[in-house]
């Protein structure tokens, strides 16, 4: 299987939802031009507060995702992959006022204020402990041949 060689740490339990739970859009405040695959890494952060603020969100986005517990979700490594085919730019949010570049937010996943990176072709990999770096970050040769030979 070839693999992907960059990588977009996501704290969890999104990154969950991404690779297990049908979320198609990634919020980021930065935009993106790259398209394409790459490695979802868990970030190794989680507070318990992010993860209850994060549940809340995906019950309302789409009440079936049923997220696995705190202390279920893996951190700190890789878990998957996914490919970005789109950006959707930051929509109006109510009650703030209108401008000739606001638009209003239509998909479920997409938090207003921010960019949205339309994903498909999410799948899991095993799991690989590494650490993550911020931004899109280069997979080291290292991390790319564990995550082949688990992945065979």
């Amino acid at each position: 299987m070839s693999l992907p060689t960059v990588a977009l740490s996501l704290r969890q339990p999104w990154a969950w939802m991404v690779v297990h739970g049908g979320k198609t859009l990634e919020n980021r405040k930065w935009r993106t031009h790259r398209r394409g695959a790459f490695i979802v890494h868990a970030a190794k952060g989680m507070t318990r507060a992010e993860y209850d603020d994060a549940v809340a969100f995906a019950s309302v986005a789409d009440p079936r995702v049923v997220v696995p517990a705190f202390a279920d979700l893996v951190r700190g490594g890789f878990m998957g992959r996914a490919c970005i085919v789109d950006v959707i730019p930051p929509c109006f949010v109510p009650g703030a006022p209108l401008t000739l570049f606001s638009k209003v937010c239509t998909h479920r996943w997409h938090m207003p204020e921010q960019f949205a990176f339309v994903l498909e072709d999410a799948a899991p990999l095993p799991f690989v402990p590494w650490k993550g770096e911020l931004q899109f970050f280069n997979v080291p040769e290292a991390a790319l041949g564990l995550l082949s030979a688990v992945a065979a």
